[in-house]
């Protein structure tokens, strides 16, 4: 198994966020918080969400950050990764790809859990393997007690026509991409 293109950034409680959906969840985040920390898991009401949900991912944390489980995973998401993860751990969702794509993933989720803030992350074509492309995320912490994060509430964005001509290529060329020049 080749090791992955990891290239991408992070950047911890963002103001200015461009892709809709990602704003959005910045503004809703800060709405639903009021005076509190973070908003609580009971604040997400689908309906106010709806033209996001398909972006969306809701995880559970897991051993106070050992690990995370996927609650929730939006259609949109699991059509980019190819598969849904609901209802498994971050280290069982990733278990086939290389232990570095697993590392990166927990430490940003245990990052969001150490800061409390918002954070926004991207990583560039290839991040974890071949035919995935440019992606971005915010990523909010929640809390039902008002002081530990128990659960994170994920925005995942990314080009759809991109990801398809992407995947439309790889078929055209049995299941391979050409390397990128």
């Amino acid at each position: 198994m080749s090791q992955p293109n990891l290239s991408g950034g992070i950047e911890v409680d963002p103001k200015q966020l461009t892709h809709p959906t990602l704003a959005f969840l910045r503004r809703w985040w800060d709405d639903k918080r009021g005076t509190r920390a973070m908003p609580a898991r009971a604040d997400i009401r689908p309906a106010d969400m709806r033209q996001h949900l398909s972006w969306l991912v809701l995880l559970e944390v897991v051993d106070g950050g050992r690990d995370f489980r996927y609650r929730v995973i939006g259609d949109d998401v699991a059509e980019y990764f190819n598969w849904n993860a609901s209802g498994k751990t971050v280290t069982e969702a990733w278990a086939m790809q290389p232990k570095s794509v697993c590392d990166v993933v927990l430490a940003v989720y245990r990052g969001v859990i150490a800061n409390r803030v918002p954070t926004y992350a991207f990583a560039n074509s290839g991040w974890a393997m071949q035919g995935i492309e440019h992606s971005e995320c915010l990523y909010v912490p929640l809390s039902d007690n008002g002081d530990s994060v128990d659960h994170l509430l994920h925005a995942f964005v990314f080009n759809r026509r991109e990801v398809h001509l992407a995947r439309q290529i790889a078929r055209n060329n049995g299941g391979e991409l050409p390397a990128r020049a």
